[in-house]
């Protein structure tokens, strides 16, 4: 038996509600990439889609000011946001890639208007202290070891050997077709970098990173700020109060790992409804809650009832 019930993503509205900020940030963005490549790659392109860069690098260049901004009217923060910004060769092969990624090159903890014991990524950090917490510190040795969010994004895409045929597309008008729609690619891994992920948790086993900073451990732990707002249905816990065996299971916990800060649950209903099937068997694992989306062709799922 078959039964439509209704679902929202708490997660995604997390995401929506960044856009009822009213103070816009300032994002600073500074290459790594060398002489001829990534974003001075002078390869000529024609303008396209709303980009009217004339080389490759150039059109690159612009998509990420393009992102930046949009994050940038939608985020409250008086200090400057640093990013560092990179294409490089990253795994791939002819049907598969790594299109990029993002994440905070800094946390702290224990700092003004900070909450005691807990991990914060550093562009919150610094909004919350109202200052630059790694303005000062001596480099890594990296050359960025001082910025908020360190990016990569993949050199190869498209080429032979490298999800062949599908290389990034640099418009601003969304009309990526075959293409890999780079904006919204960057705008996804930029909200990574700003924060929205868990850093100090281990995902393979659940385990929290110790107040030092130097390694996982088992038991205790200092925990991240989000950990009190994801929850798991499952469960009935947040990350907060969980072991790292539950952590671990509640992270690959397929739609039952839900948001519930509440400024999110506030703003859920902005969201348009994903529909469930939930299904009945006496099979093991026979009964669940499957998410899916309607085909372009016959008559459209009832919205209550069974299906048979």
């Amino acid at each position: 038996m078959l039964t439509p019930v209704i679902s929202r993503s708490l997660i995604a509205a997390a995401c929506a509600l960044t856009c009822l900020a009213t103070q816009a940030a300032t994002i600073n963005i500074t290459s790594r990439d060398p002489a001829g490549k990534g974003f001075n790659d002078p390869t000529p392109v024609a303008p396209v889609g709303g980009n009217p860069g004339k080389t490759l690098g150039e059109q690159r260049w612009n998509v990420y000011r393009y992102v930046a901004s949009i994050w940038e009217q939608n985020l409250q923060s008086n200090v400057t946001i640093n990013v560092s910004a990179g294409w490089e060769a990253l795994t791939c092969t002819a049907t598969s890639a790594t299109l990029g990624s993002a994440g905070a090159w800094n946390i702290w903890r224990d700092f003004p208007n900070a909450k005691p014991g807990t991990w914060y990524p550093q562009a919150l950090a610094n909004k919350l202290a109202g200052s630059d917490l790694s303005a000062g510190q001596p480099d890594d040795g990296s050359g960025y070891g001082n910025v908020d969010i360190k990016t990569q994004f993949n050199i190869n895409l498209g080429n032979p050997g490298c999800l062949d045929g599908s290389p990034f597309y640099l418009g601003l008008d969304g009309n990526a077709g075959a293409k890999v729609n780079f904006v919204e690619t960057l705008l996804h891994e930029l909200g990574h970098g700003l924060g929205f992920s868990v850093l100090t948790v281990q995902p393979s086993t659940g385990n929290r990173l110790n107040a030092a900073g130097t390694g996982y451990v088992s038991t205790g732990g200092t925990p991240s700020i989000w950990e009190q707002y994801m929850y798991d249905n499952t469960a009935k816990k947040t990350w907060l109060n969980m072991t790292s065996a539950e952590r671990r299971a509640s992270a690959i916990n397929p739609l039952q790992l839900a948001w519930v800060g509440p400024n999110v649950k506030a703003g859920a209903g902005m969201l348009k409804r994903i529909p469930i099937i939930q299904t009945a068997s006496p099979a093991p694992g026979g009964s669940m809650n499957v998410d899916f989306n309607t085909a372009s062709f016959g008559p459209l799922p009832p919205s209550s009832g069974n299906l048979g």
